[in-house]
């Protein structure tokens, strides 16, 4: 998960000042390593960053699959249950 972080951590510098947040999801899948990250991208830096995100994967030794824009359903944060009084 050392490697995962480094990704990570070199993407988001790369981005800087290109999005809002970063989540991220990992797993292990037979024995492969899955990393996910999702950025928050104003609309107005969507080209921009993928641009520069183009590039870095360009320059990692690693294969990376570049989607979107998706609704920003990473970023939200499930409400606790209402108690309803009949």
């Amino acid at each position: 998960m050392v490697e995962q972080r480094l990704i990570r951590d070199r993407a988001c510098s790369a981005m800087g000042g290109l999005f809002n947040r970063c989540e991220e999801e990992s797993l292990v899948y037979s024995g492969f390593s899955l990393l996910s990250l999702y950025f928050l991208v104003p609309r107005a830096r969507i080209e921009p960053f993928r641009s520069r995100m183009l590039q870095v994967a360009s320059e990692l030794p690693h294969r990376l699959l570049l989607s979107g824009p998706w609704p920003p359903y990473n970023f939200v944060r499930s409400l606790p249950s209402i108690a309803r009084t009949v």
